[in-house]
Formats: C-alpha cells, sequence, structure tokens
C-alpha cells in the first residue's frame, strides 16, 4: 500500500487476531510506529514495503559504507528534465 492509512485499511480488512479490537486509527499509529521507531517496514517507490527492502536500508548502508547515496531509477520515480 501507498502510505500509513492504505496500509492500516488493508492490515484491518485481513482481520488478523492480533489485530482484534483494534480501531482503524490505532492500526495506522501502529504503521507509523513500525516505520519510524521500529524500522520493521519503510517505503520504496512511494509504497510502504518491508524494511529490508525499503530506501532507508540503502541509505543506511551507503552511511555506513561513507559512501554516497545516488538514487537508482529503479528505487526512485525519474524526474523530468527541464
Amino acid at each position: 500500500p501507498g502510505g500509513r492509512y492504505a496500509t492500516a485499511l488493508e492490515l484491518a480488512q485481513r482481520r488478523l487476531p492480533f489485530l482484534a479490537g483494534f480501531t482503524l486509527g490505532r492500526i495506522c499509529h501502529f504503521t507509523q510506529i513500525a516505520i519510524s521507531k521500529r524500522k520493521l517496514l519503510g517505503y520504496a517507490n512511494g509504497r510502504i514495503v518491508p524494511y529490508a527492502n525499503s530506501l532507508s536500508v540503502v541509505k543506511a548502508q551507503c552511511a555506513k559504507q561513507q559512501l554516497p547515496h545516488v538514487a537508482s531509477s529503479d528505487v526512485l520515480p525519474a524526474l523530468p528534465i527541464a
């Protein structure tokens, strides 16, 4: 899914037993925590993905190796040329 709300809605619609009884707002909050604090989820190509497949992990690996991060066309959409 594309964002926190869409991801939370998808999780709620799957009726997972461990999310039973939680409101959509609470599930959205869980999604935010999974992205920002726990690093379980991240973003790639404007979509929420497992952290291991996210742009954040690519940037972290580059930083750890002290290499510049160069945006790749398969990770980020191409920008129009002016």
